[in-house]
């Protein structure tokens, strides 16, 4: 009789109807287990990027339209969507299963990482335009400090990402 298999509620891979613990992402499977051998297997893991990501083009549609009308005057256009092209691949947003990073510069760099058990905020941030283009701005902030510390500005599907970290935080807790 072949052994019946199931899909682990944290990871999607298969496992065994009878497991206790995924060997595949190593959560405990049974509600009884104690949360101090959870969040000691949650340190021990090896950290895995779940998203990553930068702002939108919809983000800088305002660059790329102020740049197209100056095109003819000297070159002052071709400079502003150059900016902004650069601007957008010098953001990196970054959710892994430990924590969350926004990465910042073009010259200089900025790194800014929470992490899940830190966090004590999480905001969403949409205007009306923004909402129709499916973009928006996630704000993170943790314990230690009082501002928001991480922000991943213009990003797609913002309200979905936010529910990743959300849903990433709390199964942490």
């Amino acid at each position: 009789m072949p052994d019946e298999t199931k899909r682990c509620p944290y990871c999607g891979e298969e496992i065994l109807t009878i497991a206790k613990k995924c060997k595949h992402c190593g959560e405990f499977l049974d509600s009884l287990s104690s949360s101090s051998q959870h969040s000691t297997l949650q340190e021990n893991q090896p950290e895995k990027t779940i998203w990553e990501g930068n702002p939108s083009h919809y983000y800088y549609l305002g660059a790329y339209i102020i740049g197209g009308l100056l095109v003819f005057a000297y070159g002052l256009g071709l400079i502003i969507i150059f900016w902004a092209l650069l601007d957008k691949k010098s953001k990196v947003f970054t959710i892994t299963n430990k924590r969350v990073k926004s990465k910042k510069g073009i010259l200089a760099c900025t790194t800014r990482e929470v992490a899940f058990k830190d966090i004590r905020v999480i905001n969403l941030k949409q205007s009306i335009i923004e909402r129709f283009c499916d973009l928006g701005t996630i704000e993170i902030g943790s314990a230690g400090t009082a501002g928001i510390e991480v922000s991943f500005n213009g990003i797609v599907q913002a309200p979905k990402i936010k529910n990743t970290i959300t849903e990433l935080k709390d199964r942490m807790n």
